[in-house]
């Protein structure tokens, strides 16, 4: 007896029509009736009784038979998943994708820790931004990505996780000697006939400016684009721009020369992990969860 004749008078016994059956498991009806007689003939039971042909009527042995089958196939199907892990870990693969943020978020050391602990595990890092990574999940060109929530609306698929992993908050940078660095908190309005710094289309942050502008009655004037943080913190430096950032992702790169504010109503984003619950990959599973723990071990700002 196969693990294929248990899966056969499962979806017979769950369908209660050997048509029905044949269609799920793909295959002649002659053929799983065939596979049903030898599943019988191998017991020395009848499972199946066939006297009402109107109804399929399963006997208590076949009762029996179904309860055990199912038990085998769970055992099966976990015997499966669990020597698939011990390989994905041992020579497996994981393509992740992220914004350009792992640095700043200690992210980097909870990768450089899980290449030690697992050193034949092939990683492949794409950092850019998050529409593209998205994109690429997606089409099963990555395994993960660790995006913003900005990004999650670009999200079609339900079988994608997402795994919330921190919380930043949107700030404003400006250069030391602005006028409203002598603020406490600064709101959108207060921005109107500034010149802005931003990341590109794409980024979630970009978007998130447009809408706060917009809402408060302006369009934002972007004059440069870039998709590194400190490329855009040099510009702020040297000129009167501003730039909306997350908190955490740009402190690293503060100096004397910028100050970061708050906006009067804050805005707030969850750093999510993002894989597809359908693709099995013991690798993604591990490196979420020595993500974790690197974020549970940071000390709070």
């Amino acid at each position: 007896m196969t693990i294929d004749d248990l899966r056969a008078f499962i979806a017979t016994y769950e369908a209660q029509n050997v048509s029905n059956a044949a269609v799920s498991l793909q295959m002649t009806q002659s053929a799983l009736s065939k596979r049903l007689k030898g599943i019988q003939q191998e017991v020395n039971a009848e499972l199946i009784s066939t006297t009402n042909r109107r109804s399929l009527q399963i006997t208590e042995s076949g009762e029996t038979f179904y309860r055990y089958a199912q038990q085998l196939l769970s055992q099966y199907n976990e015997m499966r998943e669990a020597v698939t892990t011990v390989e994905d870990l041992r020579r497996g693969s994981i393509r992740i994708g992220s914004v350009p943020i792992m640095s700043q978020y200690g992210l980097m050391q909870a990768l450089t820790n899980f290449m030690q602990d697992y050193p034949n595990v092939s990683v492949q890092l794409q950092e850019t931004e998050g529409q593209r990574i998205v994109s690429a999940l997606q089409s099963q060109l990555l395994d993960a990505i660790i995006i913003r929530d900005l990004n999650t609306a670009y999200l079609q698929h339900h079988h994608l996780s997402q795994v919330n992993l921190l919380d930043d908050e949107l700030v404003v940078v400006l250069p030391a000697n602005h006028p409203l660095a002598k603020k406490a908190t600064i709101a959108p309005a207060d921005l109107a006939d500034n010149a802005f710094t931003s990341l590109p289309q794409g980024s979630g942050v970009y978007e998130t400016l447009i809408k706060l502008c917009q809402a408060a009655g302006f369009t934002p004037s972007i004059h440069f684009e870039s998709t590194h943080i400190e490329t855009i913190l040099s510009v702020v430096a040297n000129s009167q721009q501003c730039t909306l950032l997350f908190k955490e992702s740009v402190r690293p790169f503060m100096t004397d020369q910028l100050v970061m504010r708050p906006l009067t109503t804050p805005v707030t984003s969850h750093l999510q992990f993002v894989y597809d619950s359908n693709r099995h990959n013991a690798a993604v599973q591990q490196l979420l969860r020595y993500i974790q723990s690197a974020i549970k071990s940071q000390p709070q700002h």
